[in-house]
């Protein structure tokens, strides 16, 4: 039996519809679609094809449906607030939370690996506002590494804001022009630019990999496609989710939301995103293969370097890495 919270009725489901075709007036990025959506949503209301739909979470499911068949759009999505469940903070409003603390202002794991290959693992990319000291101590412990593998399949995305400061780390201090957002509110396009100046040290002409999964979205795409378009990263790993428009929450009604892009990111370099098409990998691998597949691209770096090197400390490395690639090959 449907619980009263989740039923519906003909007048909720009209106001639902009415209301959300406002809202995709309003701020969808791209008004030329939205026509063709409200037409089809009217058109499926006045035939009775939602009049059996009493359940909350299956119209907010398929009205979703209904809108990224025309839109082809993935961030285009209605959702059903449970009123039962706590509301939990989205990946956006998370970043710039105080409790950033608990996470690590999302640098989960930080380490040098044998070869003296970096390893850093971002789960967040947090707001600079409160995670820049996490990124100094970060920065400077992988600094005098070889060669850095970042490790982006289970990131959750994040502020865009991390994803231009921490990116600066990367590049001398002549600004680069990443990205670009074109924002429908204002009809003007905002540019990102890398940053003079850093806190702590620089991580400069060395090679960086990237590691990129089926699920990595948003902010954590942008990252690896903005380094990756600049040719400072090699990305390891699957095609990712493609979601590259930056979106909006909007309340529709007391139960009921949806999400609407309200940008579109146009990159400098290729004049396009990876919005819907995913970001493709220069090493394609499943994506449980990516880390020993990079961990072997990095340590043959390392071992191109030594070329006759004559130092004890320099001996030594050069073992230690032959001795994981033999392991690893």
């Amino acid at each position: 039996m449907l619980q009263e919270t989740s039923r519906l009725n003909s007048t909720a489901r009209s106001e639902i519809i009415a209301t959300l075709i406002g809202n995709l007036h309003a701020h969808y990025v791209f008004p030329s679609v939205v026509e063709e959506m409200a037409l089809t949503l009217y058109q499926k209301q006045s035939s009775g094809a939602y009049d059996t739909i009493l359940d909350a979470e299956q119209f907010a499911h398929t009205l979703t449906e209904d809108l990224q068949e025309i839109s082809k759009d993935k961030q285009l999505v209605v959702f059903c607030k449970n009123p039962e469940a706590s509301s939990a903070l989205d990946e956006m409003e998370l970043s710039k939370s105080a409790g950033g603390a608990l996470f690590n202002y999302g640098f989960e794991k930080v380490e040098r690996l044998a070869g003296n290959i970096g390893y850093l693992s971002i789960h967040t990319f947090f707001s600079p506002s409160i995670a820049v000291r996490a990124a100094i101590t970060t920065m400077d412990f992988i600094a005098y590494t070889n060669t850095l593998i970042i490790d982006l399949r289970t990131s959750t995305g994040g502020d865009p804001a991390m994803v231009n400061f921490f990116a600066s780390y990367f590049f001398s201090p002549e600004p680069v022009h990443l990205n670009d957002i074109y924002w429908r509110a204002s009809g003007s396009t905002q540019q990102f630019w890398t940053l003079p100046y850093v806190p702590g040290q620089r991580y400069v002409d060395k090679p960086i990999y990237i590691l990129i999964g089926r699920n990595t979205p948003a902010a954590a795409e942008e990252f690896a496609y903005d380094l990756q378009s600049q040719q400072r990263a090699t990305i390891v790993g699957e095609s990712t989710s493609g979601a590259a428009n930056p979106r909006q929450q909007f309340q529709l009604t007391e139960q009921f939301g949806c999400w609407i892009p309200v940008g579109r990111a146009i990159n400098p370099i290729t004049k396009t995103s990876w919005e819907g098409s995913g970001i493709l990998p220069d090493k394609e691998v499943p994506g449980e293969d990516a880390f020993k597949t990079a961990y072997m691209l990095a340590l043959k770096h390392v071992r191109t370097g030594f070329n006759g090197t004559s130092t004890p400390a320099q001996k030594k490395l050069a073992e230690e890495v032959q001795h994981v690639l033999a392991g690893l090959e």
